[in-house]
């Protein structure tokens, strides 16, 4: 399908992100029999309509894989909403907040009487990026005729990722360094231990990333190697999710962590250099990913929370994702895959858990 020929919705006219989309959409598809992907998904079933942010739509323009995808829409509705209302292009957390408030009217209005102890209306922010929540909370642009919409939900949700940084261009001349010095340190155990041939190189690739991987556990803690806090643990429990604690205590919310957890992956052109992947790969699915884990869920270790209010996040809920899939393109770790992971096989199932 080629989507010059097909009725285009964009909120922002000719000249928008949009033709980054329309150009490169046009490209046949070739996508894996084992890609699970969302472009994937396009395809398998015919997905013809498709609606997005003009941001995302460009974020799409960016992966080939989702532009051949895309080329298979008939429909491509880009955004508008809340300029055709407010007139302006930046209230889209504004207009996110007003909608997902009339969604929650909706369900509130399934359940009727019922509401206050099946239900549970939550809304979310974009965790990184402090007060962008009072955008979608209070929305003003709104008026003063109705309630905001924060007044229809029940619980506040945020992420809790840590290791970004880790992945990024700037982190690369350090990560390299530590993969050096991780296989020379393999190949000196590996002589000290008399192993020639075969042997030793069987034994420097299982062993080639030991020392890098423990630098970069303890770097992940609270930034001890790089001297850079920002994205670590302690950064996490100790300024970002304290700091939406207090947004939803204000609000009277239960504070919810809709998912979590490593992100640890080459951004940008790293994710496309093979030797930093593999070992963002290894790091994910390593015993010291699994003990950063254990202390994220357990938020009970003081060296990480840096203010003054040791239970900040106590009465976090966190969800926990039964069934997670190898590595991938875009999410290179399983929680599951850990040997010290705090998960139980015997939890299976369950879709949430009290941290």
């Amino acid at each position: 399908m080629n989507l010059e020929k097909t009725k285009l919705y964009d909120g922002f006219g000719k000249g928008s992100r949009s033709a980054e989309v329309l150009k490169l959409s046009n490209a046949p598809t070739a996508l894996s029999d084992d890609d699970f992907s969302v472009a994937a998904r396009i395809i398998r079933h015919n997905i013809t309509h498709l609606q997005c942010t003009p941001s995302m739509a460009r974020l799409i323009a960016m992966n080939d894989e989702a532009v051949m995808a895309i080329g298979r829409i008939k429909h491509l509705m880009l955004g508008g909403e809340a300029l055709a209302r407010w007139k302006t292009k930046d209230a889209w957390m504004q207009y996110y907040g007003l909608r997902a408030a009339e969604i929650a009217q909706i369900w509130t209005g399934v359940y009727g009487v019922q509401a206050y102890r099946r239900l549970v209306n939550v809304i979310a922010t974009q965790t990184g990026w402090k007060g962008l929540e009072k955008q979608a909370l209070e929305a003003p642009m709104m008026g003063t005729a109705n309630p905001p919409p924060v007044a229809y939900f029940d619980a506040y949700a945020v992420a809790g990722y840590f290791g970004r940084v880790l992945g990024t261009d700037d982190r690369a001349p350090l990560v390299r360094t530590w993969i050096e010095t991780s296989r020379a340190e393999a190949a000196r155990r590996a002589a000290d231990m008399g192993r020639t041939g075969q042997a030793r190189t069987d034994y420097i690739a299982t062993h080639q990333y030991d020392t890098a991987t423990a630098l970069a556990g303890q770097d992940l803690i609270n930034g001890a190697i790089s001297g850079d806090v920002s994205d670590t643990l302690a950064d996490l429990l100790g300024t970002v999710l304290p700091y939406h604690a207090a947004v939803a205590s204000t609000h009277n919310l239960d504070l919810v962590m809709y998912e979590g957890g490593s992100h640890v992956v080459g951004v940008g052109l790293i994710g496309d250099v093979s030797d930093l992947t593999a070992f963002y790969t290894h790091l994910n699915y390593s015993d010291e990913m699994g003990a950063l884990y254990q202390r994220l869920i357990a938020q009970k270790y003081p060296e990480l929370i840096r203010n003054d209010d040791k239970n900040a996040v106590d009465g976090l809920i966190a969800r926990f994702f039964s069934q997670i899939p190898l590595a991938f393109a875009c999410m290179r770790s399983s929680v599951l895959q850990s040997k010290r992971c705090f998960c139980d096989p015997k939890n299976a199932g369950h879709t949430g858990a009290k941290a």
